[in-house]
């Protein structure tokens, strides 16, 4: 619903998850994406938006728990340094003590609070991530956008 709000056509969106297939497949899943996006001779960017508890139950009895920050950050290291520029991931929790949030930061390249839903403050809380990811740099800029 979030990516609807903010205007990112139906087309261009995927969501995975619901099994286990998709979570543990989401590296080849991403790597096709960026293959045929170069093949069409675009740059497009990726957007990865990652729940950072992903669970699924396994032989119908027990619950299996990962970290999605955990898969992003495996999946962004096998990356080529280009495709790894074109993509934003963000992890995406309710959890968002100082500890949790750095930890989320040092595997992808940002946190997004679940408490951001109203399509205004997503687009205000999304606009200077993108910036920050995707700006260029110039000589003496700061690295950061506040």
């Amino acid at each position: 619903r979030m990516l609807s709000q903010l205007g990112v056509e139906k087309s261009k969106r995927i969501i995975l998850g619901k099994n286990p297939t998709e979570i543990y497949g989401f590296g080849d899943t991403l790597n096709s994406l960026l293959e045929q996006d170069e093949s069409d001779n675009n740059n497009n960017k990726i957007f990865i938006l990652m729940d950072e508890n992903l669970d699924y139950t396994c032989d119908s009895e027990s619950q299996v728990f990962l970290s999605g920050s955990k898969v992003v950050q495996e999946t962004l290291q096998k990356l080529s340094p280009r495709d790894e520029q074109r993509t934003f991931a963000l992890v995406r929790s309710a959890n968002d003590s100082a500890k949790e949030v750095s930890l989320y930061k040092s595997r992808t390249h940002g946190f997004f609070p679940k408490t951001i839903s109203r399509h205004e403050k997503v687009q205000e809380a999304l606009m200077p991530l993108w910036y920050n990811r995707f700006a260029p740099k110039r000589q003496g800029q700061e690295e950061h956008f506040c």
